[in-house]
């Protein structure tokens, strides 16, 4: 008798379960207005990297795009982003037993205006900076690795942006 109560409790709580469902989305994210606009992204770091503010241009744009209601115009539009390059730098971050390093980071830092031009009070109100990095080995050379460190950290930035400008609404 214990063990057919047992078995029954068991089904029970395997069917209540199954009959639950729960859904998490953490893409898409509904902006009021319905265009937006990038500016230039002038390089002001001390090692200028001649295609970084267009990749950081390009993810921006696309991160909003894809995951928003909005669509870009290169004319007036309701939500303006514009800003700057302020730092590219690589770093050694860890040290072998020796004296060398065995890891090092790249790390750029922008500067983001961004104007809401449907509710002013949604936008920034003083410009933000938002630093992202990318690690790789000793090992490997900047030059052959460089613009897939540059695409991780300029999805890693585009992200910070959106996320910063989607709990205004």
């Amino acid at each position: 008798m214990k063990i057919q109560l047992n078995c029954l409790t068991l089904l029970f709580c395997t069917l209540l379960l199954a009959s639950c469902k729960m859904s998490v989305s953490f893409t898409g994210g509904k902006i009021e207005g319905k265009t937006f606009n990038i500016g230039d992204f002038p390089n002001y770091a001390p090692i200028v990297q001649p295609s970084l503010s267009q990749s950081f241009v390009d993810g921006l744009r696309n991160k909003i795009v894809n995951e928003s209601n909005l669509k870009y115009t290169q004319s007036s539009a309701d939500l303006l982003f514009s800003g700057s390059i302020k730092d590219y730098k690589i770093t050694q971050i860890s040290a072998t037993s020796g004296t060398t390093a065995a890891m090092s980071r790249l790390t750029v830092t922008i500067e983001i205006n961004y104007i809401n031009n449907i509710d002013p009070k949604k936008g920034f109100s003083a410009p933000k900076t938002y630093t992202e990095f990318a690690d790789f080995g000793i090992d490997q050379s900047l030059s052959s690795i460089e613009q897939d460190l540059i695409n991780e950290i300029v999805k890693k930035l585009a992200q910070q942006v959106y996320l910063d400008i989607i709990p205004a609404w």
